[in-house]
């Protein structure tokens, strides 16, 4: 009789041991799973803000171009990035460039130019996720709105400027210009690089109809993504 006592104390003894450990199990289970996932530090989201600023390239293309020598500008701006998760991405934004540019005739080059614009761009960016790395290609149409072309000579300002010209002269440039975009762009964690080579498609010489010259710039911009 007694070692039936025993061996019942004993079974219920390891029943509530087990559920003890099964309990203990099972909360641990449901803590572990039950925890706030952890996002990770460089999720992309859906729409991304992208603010860039760089150096360009700056000269005129075409006939009557040809008295204006190349310069270094620079240009700002801020854009937005629709789908920037996904293989192909919408971009559109607003930049300030400053071209700036020599020119005369002969070897009397002297005159100098800084011509301000804002820019509106729309591009098409097909990408390639490596991790946390993209390479991104540029593809779209920048409209330039041009405000102002002061002229120097010399480093002495004239009163004279290539979009407004004077009452006795014609303006020599229009003050707006369509370009084709087109470059590469590699984006690590929320940085990037670009480079994007504005081509231009409209005639902006303001001269001669017989003579045209296309703004044209390549950019070096570096960017960091919101």
């Amino acid at each position: 009789m007694r070692y039936f006592i025993f061996l019942f104390v004993f079974a219920l003894s390891s029943i509530a041991n087990a559920q003890d450990t099964n309990s203990s199990w099972w909360e641990s289970y449901n803590k572990k799973n039950t925890e706030t996932p952890v996002t990770p530090k460089n999720s992309r989201s859906f729409f991304a803000t992208k603010f860039q600023v760089g150096l360009n390239i700056d000269m005129l293309t075409g006939d009557a171009g040809e008295g204006f020598d190349p310069g270094i500008g620079y240009n700002l701006g801020i854009s937005e990035d629709f789908w920037n998760n996904g293989p192909v991405g919408f971009e559109t934004g607003l930049y300030y460039t400053q071209y700036n540019m020599s020119f005369g005739t002969g070897d009397d080059h002297n005159f100098k130019v800084k011509m301000h614009y804002l820019e509106w761009q729309l591009m098409m960016n097909p990408r390639l996720f490596i991790d946390d790395c993209a390479l991104e290609l540029n593809l779209g149409l920048g409209i330039d709105l041009g405000f102002s072309a002061p002229v120097k000579y010399k480093s002495e300002d004239l009163d004279y400027d290539l979009f407004v010209g004077t009452k006795k002269k014609k303006a020599q440039l229009k003050d707006s210009s369509g370009s084709l975009l087109y470059g590469l762009t590699f984006r690590w964690s929320d940085g990037y690089l670009r480079m994007l080579c504005h081509d231009g498609l409209t005639n902006i010489s303001n001269v001669d109809s017989s003579e045209k010259a296309y703004l044209w710039n390549f950019e070096f911009s570096i960017g960091y993504i919101f």
